[in-house]
């Protein structure tokens, strides 16, 4: 059962624990390789909210900077993917280039492709 006040509890001791090099749980596990590591990540972030961008640890890394560094291409593919809209666009700006009653239009990279991809438009 999914109760709020324990995942609130959860979220704080994950996030406020910290190893003597700064380190979170969160951290450690964006340091791991494993797909288990990816799991523990997703639980952290996705489910009880862990913040994927602070605290820093003593290197002034965040556990988003330690996941983009690992080797695993799931555990790169998840941390680009936080902060996007529908998993993979990455908002240039927050502020809309236009806004009517029923729409709003974003500048917006798409993580997916780059330049170089042989059919990006």
């Amino acid at each position: 059962k999914n109760d709020p006040a324990v995942n609130e509890k959860l979220k704080t001791f994950f996030t406020q624990y910290l190893f003597e090099d700064g380190c979170t749980f969160l951290h450690l596990a964006c340091d791991l390789e494993a797909n288990a590591a990816l799991a523990v990540c997703k639980i952290l972030v996705d489910t009880l909210g862990v913040s994927l961008h602070l605290p820093l640890d003593s290197k002034s890394r965040s556990a988003k900077d330690i996941a983009l560094g690992n080797d695993n291409q799931n555990m790169l593919d998840w941390a680009r993917s936080i902060g996007t809209k529908f998993g993979r666009y990455h908002l240039v700006n927050e502020e809309p280039i236009y806004a009517s009653d029923t729409c709003k239009v974003y500048f917006a990279e798409d993580i997916k492709y780059n330049k170089s991809d042989e059919n990006f438009l």
